[in-house]
């Protein structure tokens, strides 16, 4: 099986595209798409870059998406107040996400935000990517400080269309895969 992370995955032309849109934040927005003076960036690895818009930056070579390719984010910990937000704009009034007084005075997170860890795995390593459907299915709660692994995992691949085997681990204290909490299948329309 084959773990594509975004630290490994065209490290040069995503590190020249950080550090092209930095430079241009850090000059109040950058030149305008028609022209301007060339403008100077090095980045990380050592290679130097002159633009005049962004057009000009090198674009990232497309992820070969085969079956059994792996994706992650790596590890997240979810907060109250990442829950609470949750909760507030979903309208979810369950006092188990808000009450501090079940669980060890911890709240649960919400099932649909650990599932959201999903379509965002899938579109940090895909650009342009369109999550059509997600099955999950919750088979254990999580807690907010509890760290987690969201990884989708190729299955099938015709054309651009791709499903994906997805499991959300509960980690261990030393960063381990310990337990699934939530497993399913996406369904994903790939760009051209």
């Amino acid at each position: 099986m084959m773990c594509a992370h975004p630290r490994t995955l065209h490290l040069q032309a995503l590190e020249a595209q950080l550090c092209a849109l930095s430079a241009l934040m850090r000059r109040g927005g950058g030149p305008s798409p028609s022209g301007g003076g060339p403008l100077s960036l090095s980045c990380g690895n050592g290679v130097c870059h002159r633009v005049r818009n962004l057009s000009q930056i090198p674009a990232a070579e497309p992820l070969s998406l085969v079956v059994g390719t792996a994706l992650s984010l790596g590890p997240r910990k979810f907060t109250q107040q990442d829950v609470d937000a949750f909760t507030q704009v979903t309208g979810d009034a369950n006092p188990i996400h808000t009450d501090n007084h079940n669980y060890n005075h911890k709240a649960v997170v919400p099932g649909a935000l650990l599932s959201s860890l999903f379509p965002a795995t899938v579109g940090a390593h895909v650009a342009g990517a369109v999550h059509l459907s997600q099955t999950s299915k919750f088979r254990e709660k999580v807690l907010v400080g509890d760290d987690v692994e969201a990884v989708a995992t190729v299955s099938y691949r015709s054309g651009r269309r791709a499903k994906f085997d997805t499991t959300c681990y509960l980690l261990s204290a030393t960063g381990d895969r310990d337990k699934p909490v939530v497993t399913g299948e996406a369904l994903c329309l790939l760009p051209v």
